[in-house]
């Protein structure tokens, strides 16, 4: 494993790459089509009130797709869209009266409130309680006995009753979608806040290879899987001298082009980290120690040969690699101190070297 990467899909309802701003403009939509059928009936029934009411209604929501493609916080717009609906149902009932169901809506749209990230824990309960407020009063006052401003035919309040009731199945649906849709959020959130903390914690920032620790941890786990591998300490040389002639951001260049380097030739199998200031430790596993001799050298040729610019200047380093052979089970300190020995064994040979006896 060269480097860490993590790809996560978020799909809303698990079933399609739906975007937030789409989940929206489809609720929307549906909104849109329901008072385009409401203006339509009204018009041809003369509820000269009602229809009226919903040329405003189309309106709303005919802009509300540009609203939500331009909005990135789109949490207030589901709070524009129950007044619309608390209105239309209060004007619906005092016209048409209690019968057609209109009055129903009240119920669909109560716990919408209770499905949006809010920071504000009382936005809900004032928002359900004055659907609550409206529901209770509209029934005393517009149940039996009461007169409507329009008396609708038996068929027309069966009609207007039963696209009130496959509205409101469609509205609790639709809820029950945003609450999903947020609980996916939220969940990538958290996945992605926990790879950012583990990232942290097991890579280096400035070579993006995984740091002491994290190699660590994979040497433990290499010695009690069983397996033979193979263990490279690498130092670059004259450190110290890229440092005082060509500044400490030529180091930073120096350090991520030995990172760069080791990603592209230590094979997929293998882990590298740096493992303390400019030294690099990569291990492969069911590597025997010649191959493991032959990444180094191809590891110490390439960096060799790479031109490295930097602010100050274009400048080359080296590299001296210690490699030594682990028996399967074999502790990884004592093969670390010996690819240490090797490596500073090169050091005094005259550096730019692979030591691996």
């Amino acid at each position: 494993m060269k480097k860490q990467t993590h790809t996560h899909e978020f799909n809303v309802l698990r079933l399609s790459g739906l975007r937030e701003d789409q989940v929206y403009t489809i609720g929307d939509l549906g909104c849109l089509a329901a008072h385009v059928f409401f203006l339509v009936s009204f018009s041809v029934l003369g509820i000269v009130p009602m229809a009226a009411y919903n040329v405003f209604s189309v309106g709303f929501y005919a802009v509300m797709p540009f609203v939500i493609r331009k909005t990135k916080n789109r949490t207030p717009l589901m709070f524009l869209v129950m007044p619309e609906i608390m209105l239309h149902t209060l004007l619906a009932v005092i016209i048409l009266g209690w019968t057609p169901g209109f009055s129903m809506y009240l119920i669909y749209i109560m716990a919408i409130p209770f499905l949006m990230p809010l920071k504000r824990v009382w936005v809900p309960y004032l928002f359900s309680g004055l659907c609550v407020v409206e529901f209770i009063a509209l029934r005393i006052f517009c149940g039996s006995g009461y007169s409507p401003v329009y008396a609708l035919s038996d068929s027309m309040t069966l009609v207007y009753y039963l696209v009130n009731t496959f509205s409101g199945a469609v509205i609790i649906i639709y809820i029950a979608s945003i609450y999903m849709f947020y609980r996916e959020i939220m969940q990538r959130r958290l996945i992605s806040k926990n790879e950012s903390l583990q990232q942290l914690a097991s890579v280096d920032p400035l070579t993006q290879l995984f740091n002491r620790r994290s190699m660590t941890d994979f040497l433990k786990r290499i010695k009690e899987s069983g397996k033979p591998y193979t263990i490279g300490l690498g130092d670059i040389d004259d450190f110290k001298k890229v440092n005082d002639s060509f500044g400490h951001d030529s180091g930073d260049e120096a350090l991520k082009a030995a990172s760069r380097v080791m990603r592209r030739l230590i094979p997929a199998e293998g882990y590298i980290s740096r493992w303390g200031g400019e030294e690099f430790l990569f291990v492969i596993p069911d590597c025997g120690l010649e191959r493991g001799r032959e990444y180094a050298e191809k590891i110490r040729q390439a960096l060799a040969s790479e031109m490295i610019s930097s602010e100050s200047g274009s400048f080359r380093v080296t590299i001296t690699i210690g490699v030594c052979e682990g028996a399967p089970g074999a502790d990884y300190e004592p093969l670390i101190s010996i690819a240490d020995s090797r490596l500073y064994e090169g050091k005094r040979s005259g550096k730019n070297i692979v030591k691996a006896s």
